[in-house]
């Protein structure tokens, strides 16, 4: 069975589509590969995304994003998408996940972005390994704990002040320069529980007796080693798009020129990573769908 619109990844982007096309009465198929919210559960607070002038937690925007889908009825598929190609005979896209293979004629890609891996972590021993992580997710719950986060960006700052509720934040600057907001960084700089290094290279990382990590580093006003519980990785992120088949890939530009393939959200949107432009992003997918099926007079 042939689904007329497919959604990949359920965070701001494909909500905000899956809830408009909803709207038309038009019928979608959701996918995310996680929870619904996509990265936003790791934002320790959204503060310019209108309708909150307090800010409001990643996790509390998410949730409210989930009873918004639950209110509409979309009901999202929890399975990972593992290769979308398109058949040119057909003019159908194929969907393979973990479970099933699904067929759509649009396809509406809002899979957000993966997260930049850093070489000297990716070299470490298994036993070390299990506790570097580069999303933040996985450790919100940390209490006590000495927690080094690699990277000076908006989404290292924003993880440091999340972490340094309850624990003590390290934060590792391979450059000389931060391209954290000034907002970030004037928080960051008041926190006692966070410490700040510049032009960081680090040497090495070894297991102590107790279980933790050493990182041994140079930097301006140095203080290696640092013995650390967790490694939090935040060097930049990168397009989530690996499971475009080869031929997809190369005729993906000519199927967004005709209206089957839509980009939303982080995806392709560069540095430009924000809540409101995802969920615009998706609303605008959403809406040339159906006025390409209205126009063509195929609308249920």
């Amino acid at each position: 069975m042939t689904d007329r619109i497919a959604i990949i990844g359920a965070g701001p982007a494909g909500i905000a589509a899956a809830i408009q096309l909803k709207r038309y009465g038009l019928e979608s198929i959701l996918f995310e590969s996680h929870r619904v919210g996509g990265l936003i559960h790791n934002a320790w607070k959204i503060e310019n995304y209108p309708g909150f002038p307090d800010g409001i937690p990643g996790v509390e925007l998410a949730a409210a994003m989930k009873q918004q889908l639950d209110a509409a009825n979309v009901v999202p598929h929890i399975e990972r998408v593992r290769l979308l190609d398109y058949d040119s005979t057909k003019q159908i896209f194929l969907i393979l996940t973990d479970q099933n293979e699904y067929e759509a004629e649009f396809i509406i890609a809002a899979s957000g972005t993966k997260p930049k891996n850093i070489e000297i972590l990716e070299s470490l021993d298994e036993r070390l390994k299990k506790n570097v992580y580069y999303e933040i997710a996985p450790i919100l719950g940390a209490k006590d704990k000495t927690i080094v986060i690699i990277g000076a960006g908006d989404i290292a700052f924003d993880y440091a002040l999340n972490l340094a509720e309850e624990n003590k934040v390290v934060i590792l600057n391979r450059s000389a320069n931060s391209s954290a907001l000034p907002l970030l960084k004037n928080l960051v700089s008041k926190n006692d529980h966070i410490s700040y290094y510049e032009n960081v290279d680090i040497i090495g990382i070894e297991e102590t007796e107790t279980g933790l990590m050493k990182l041994i580093f140079t930097g301006d006003g140095t203080a290696s080693p640092i013995e650390s519980d967790y490694i939090l990785a935040a060097v930049g992120r990168e397009p989530q798009d690996t499971y475009f088949s080869p031929e997809l890939a190369r005729i993906s530009e000519e199927l967004q020129r005709k209206g089957r393939l839509y980009m939303a959200g982080d995806i392709k949107n560069g540095i430009f990573r924000q809540v409101g432009i995802a969920v615009g992003d998706g609303l605008l997918a959403a809406m040339r769908i159906y006025r390409s099926l209205k126009e063509n007079k195929s609308c249920v």
